[in-house]
């Protein structure tokens, strides 16, 4: 019984896919696909995966990619939007408790 080697690697920046070297040959697997995966990152291990040969000029392309950094500040408002969301739905009701008269003179003064 023969056994081959098989190397397998990540791709730095990018946790979506990993790259698998068998017999002189690159593969790529896509850890994503499956949106479950998101969730329970685990299943990876369980699902069978679509390995997808990729030549040299794909991988060097592959490795050499970056994040934009404008991609990444929009990454960023579209999570403190968020999260400001979320933090109001969740003090909506401690608000209500709070709230009391306050006279239109000292609204004033304190702008």
């Amino acid at each position: 019984m023969i056994i081959d080697k098989i190397t397998i690697d990540t791709v730095d920046k990018n946790s979506k896919y990993k790259i698998v070297h068998y017999d002189n040959r690159q593969f790529l697997i896509d850890l994503n696909r499956n949106r479950l995966t998101y969730i329970f990152p685990l299943l990876n291990y369980n699902i069978r995966q679509n390995l997808n040969e990729i030549s040299e000029e794909e991988l060097r392309k592959i490795k050499s990619s970056t994040v934009n950094k404008k991609n990444k500040k929009v990454v960023i408002e579209y999570t403190g939007m968020g999260l400001g969301f979320f933090i109001s739905v969740l003090l909506r009701p401690v608000i209500k408790y709070m709230y009391f008269e306050v006279s239109f003179w000292l609204n004033i003064s304190l702008m």
